[in-house]
């Protein structure tokens, strides 16, 4: 579609969704994406035709491709195919009934234990056990350079069928943790004046170190503050 008529579709989606009108200029790049992006619509009916899994694979890595608070990659993803699970969610969730109807249904679960079982395994104190691991700021401008693609965690490791949490961590964590140094290595061992100089120094070794220490402890009484709920 040329960029005219890309910029006027994504402002007539925005205009029926806020009411309003956007300049859009034609020229700008990425406007396919955010026609995209501006077009988002809810489904709650589908098909019977099911999901290939090689395309679900594809959008499980899309997915996860997304930023990830101080590279911590948190984010795991639960593929619940079983029948049985399935309607016991929906038993639960009684206004959701396509979640039996739908060719795949995803669970998107926060991981607050691959951390702490990464610090363990590193020998490595985790004292950071609160909010701030779950909140993350995002800078919004335009490139001065080229930008480099971080490799995640594999899939084997965050993305799980019917269950939750990885079968052995600790021989995942070290082939990522190698898979990663041959593309980008660490410039710098991170507080290298209490742990040392490690000889292989891979993101299990940087993420235990970086959360060895306290950081924010303070974070629940600020939300806590601002009249959030955490109970």
């Amino acid at each position: 579609m040329p960029s005219h008529a890309t910029s006027k579709a994504i402002n007539a989606a925005l205009l029926k969704r806020f009411g309003a009108e956007f300049e859009i200029d034609p020229e700008l790049t990425g406007l396919d994406e955010l026609e995209k992006i501006a077009g988002h619509r809810s489904h709650r009916r589908f098909l019977p035709r099911p999901i290939a899994p090689d395309l679900l694979r594809l959008l499980c890595a899309c997915a996860l491709a997304a930023p990830s608070k101080s590279d911590l990659q948190q984010c795991d993803i639960i593929i619940v195919s079983d029948a049985a699970i399935r309607k016991s969610i929906v038993s639960l969730i009684r206004e959701m009934p396509w979640i039996n109807d739908a060719p795949v249904f995803l669970v998107f679960a926060a991981n607050g234990r691959r951390l702490p079982a990464i610090s363990q395994l590193r020998g490595k104190p985790f004292p950071n056990d609160h909010l701030d691991l779950f909140f993350a700021g995002l800078c919004v401008g335009w490139p001065a350079q080229a930008g480099e693609i971080t490799p995640r965690l594999s899939l084997r490791t965050t993305v799980i069928e019917n269950k939750y949490g990885a079968d052995d961590l600790a021989a995942e964590i070290d082939a990522y943790d190698r898979r990663r140094e041959k593309l980008r290595p660490y410039q710098r061992q991170r507080d290298a004046d209490r742990w040392g100089e490690a000889s292989f120094y891979g993101w299990s070794e940087d993420k235990a170190r970086q959360y060895a220490e306290p950081m924010r402890t303070d974070f629940g009484s600020f939300v806590r503050g601002k009249g959030f709920c955490l109970d």
